[in-house]
């Protein structure tokens, strides 16, 4: 049986943008060039599915599987589950924005705060960083130890403990 190379990248193309991801984004997320992610959405028959392209499923969020069942026709891309809100998050699971800001530069200072009670499983996590490696403006220091024990009053007072 021949394999629907089609469905597979109309269900890729489909998945991406319900995502909220570019055709760039996607392709860097898994290490191809942006030309390999169109090649992929195009359709072009491949011998068989390639280790990017199993890549760009998980990214996608499609559970094992999924590529071959398209491929084999016993999924169509209309039956492929998509998230009704797109996914702002790249491949490390932080928000494309977090990622960004992250990329590069260096990180000065950080909290990592539990909410809720001890040992919670949620947590707010907060990062001085700095463009560009050097020495730190001392006001700016100073803003942030501000921030700082606003910050730990406001945490204090929502425990109670003020």
């Amino acid at each position: 049986m021949d394999k629907d190379w089609q469905a597979l990248a109309q269900a890729l193309r489909s998945a991406r943008v319900a995502k909220g991801l570019t055709q760039a984004e996607l392709a860097e997320a898994i290490g191809v060039s942006r030309t390999t992610l169109q090649n992929m959405e195009q359709g072009r028959a491949m011998v068989r599915a390639t280790p990017s392209l199993r890549s760009a499923a998980r990214v996608l969020g499609w559970p094992e599987g999924r590529v071959e069942a398209i491929l084999n026709g016993q999924l169509s891309h209309e039956a492929t589950p998509q998230e009704g809100t797109p996914s702002l998050y790249s491949i490390d699971g932080l928000p494309l924005r977090v990622r960004h800001e992250l990329d590069g530069g260096v990180a000065i200072d950080t909290r990592v705060v539990e909410l809720g009670h001890p040992n919670s499983s949620t947590r707010m996590i907060v990062i001085l960083k700095q463009d560009e490696p050097g020495p730190v403006d001392p006001h700016e220091l100073e803003a942030w130890s501000e921030v700082e024990r606003a910050l730990w009053q406001a945490i204090a007072t929502s425990r109670g403990l003020e």
